[in-house]
């Protein structure tokens, strides 16, 4: 949390970090992958089964956090008959301009303002299609901070926001 006068650099500094890990994310220490075609850049290792990460672990080293979203649990039994290793992965790079990575915030009217705009929605139009607005399948990953995943999350003004994003 950046706090202080106007015009005393948190703009700039936030800014500078941002680029840097743009940079960052293009260099062979800095590099991110993800599950291919996930709109949130699902980190691959989600994809180890919960049984084997201990193994996981002790074979490499790497801790391995979190579950599979639902959407990524889906297409494994969907598209690819529940066979990880068939699941395609690929290099991500952070990008501000392109909203992968790197997301920002900025607070609008308290009244008008949905929290929508942080963590995505149902798409009403797909529900038809896929019968329920629990499918996976009809929500849309477009929120700052599904964006935000995985990388950097800007909240412009945040002691601004409606206590509900907080």
């Amino acid at each position: 949390l950046l706090m202080g006068p106007v015009s005393g650099g948190k703009s700039t500094i936030v800014t500078l970090l941002k680029r840097g890990l743009e940079q960052f994310s293009r260099t062979d220490e800095g590099a991110v992958f993800a599950i291919k075609g996930c709109p949130m850049h699902e980190d691959p290792l989600h994809l180890i089964p919960h049984h084997l990460r201990n193994d996981f672990y002790e074979e490499y080293g790497i801790r391995i956090e979190g579950s599979l979203s639902p959407l990524n649990t889906m297409r494994l039994e969907q598209e690819y008959d529940g066979r990880i290793e068939n699941v395609m992965i690929e290099r991500i790079t952070f990008s501000e301009d392109k909203r992968v990575g790197i997301g920002t915030f900025t607070p609008s009217d308290p009244k008008s303002q949905d929290i929508a705009d942080l963590t995505g929605s149902i798409d009403f139009s797909t529900i038809g299609e896929f019968g329920s607005e629990s499918d996976p399948r009809a929500y849309r990953f477009d929120g700052e901070l599904n964006k935000a995943n995985r990388g950097m999350m800007e909240f412009q003004e945040m002691l601004k926001l409606d206590e509900k994003f907080l």
